[in-house]
């Protein structure tokens, strides 16, 4: 156990972003820049409704490692989540192989209704719009892809990213429907 210092903001179509501190000796979540103090995006989350099937995705096709998978029941509308008392939820931490920072989150209400979007959460629409990962073999992946029949929403593009050079990609979406870009 540990403290642990948080602040929300609440933006505008639902976004909030936390600000933790975790005290007690406890490294931060994400890179922290010595001279300012500040630290960028340590992780972000999604709103899921099956997280068996949604880890699945993450852990068997990308090979991320699910480190921590917790049922909770709220106590309060103080924290970060902002969900009535009484609410019970699945919350999933998944990490690269090896991370130790840069996680996803998924939480998924178990006794509340999930309010269903009018589009599916993805471009051109508000919000977060898709998550991008690099595999070793795109060719390979895709092989997984198709024999576990997830949803291709585009086949292999060519693009030149500003930092990386020339880029293979391929876009389908998870069982939430968000985008997931491989590269």
């Amino acid at each position: 156990p540990y403290t642990i210092k948080e602040t929300i903001f609440k933006a505008p179509d639902y976004i909030h972003a936390v600000g933790i501190e975790r005290c007690d000796g406890m490294p931060p979540l994400g890179a922290v820049d010595p001279q300012t103090g500040l630290g960028g995006p340590a992780y972000s989350s999604q709103i899921i409704k099956n997280t068996d099937e949604t880890l699945r995705f993450y852990t068997d096709l990308l090979g991320l490692e699910l480190r921590a998978s917790w049922q909770w029941e709220s106590a309060g509308t103080d924290g970060a989540l902002n969900i009535p008392d009484g609410t019970v939820f699945k919350f999933s931490l998944v990490y690269a192989p090896g991370a130790t920072s840069g996680h996803l989150l998924f939480v998924e209400y178990m006794n509340q209704e999930v309010i269903e979007p009018l589009q599916p959460p993805r471009l051109p629409h508000v919000g977060i719009g898709m998550w991008s990962f690099q595999v070793k073999d795109l060719s390979t992946t895709m092989t997984k892809v198709q024999q576990q029949n997830w949803n291709v929403l585009h086949t292999q593009t060519t693009y030149v990213h500003p930092i990386l050079g020339p880029i293979t990609s391929v876009t389908l979406t998870d069982p939430n429907h968000f985008l997931v870009e491989l590269y």
